[in-house]
């Protein structure tokens, strides 16, 4: 039940963030940085849903790595399994709302799941 709170907390996250962090069409840098400027508490918001979110989505994504490691309990790797499945079906949605978003919030899940993780 926790996992299942956990992952709908990592769509909400990602959700506000890609809505509140506004990129411009076509990219123009200053466009973006002044958008950022012009709304402060947006884009403070916005940061803690990414950091929020990624510090979810990287725990799981180290739990996962970790029950990789330990392939002994093997209906417990199913379950992880299974909780994978669906953290990648929430990032596909998340594509859908904004693909920049979307790729910056799975990447920093990645990056930070796998450096988390303790030899």
């Amino acid at each position: 039940m926790i996992e299942v709170g956990r992952i709908l907390f990592i769509y909400l996250f990602g959700y506000l963030f890609s809505n509140w962090i506004w990129i411009p069409q076509p990219f123009v840098l200053a466009d973006f940085f002044i958008g950022l400027i012009t709304h402060p508490f947006e884009f403070l918001a916005a940061s803690l849903a990414l950091f929020f979110g990624v510090l979810l989505s990287g725990g799981l994504i180290k739990e996962f790595i970790h029950m990789l490691r330990d392939a002994r309990k093997k209906h417990l790797l199913l379950l992880k399994m299974f909780e994978l499945v669906i953290l990648v079906m929430v990032f596909l949605i998340l594509f859908q709302f904004g693909w920049e978003q979307a790729l910056v919030f799975f990447c920093l899940s990645i990056v930070y799941g796998t450096i988390s993780l303790e030899s």
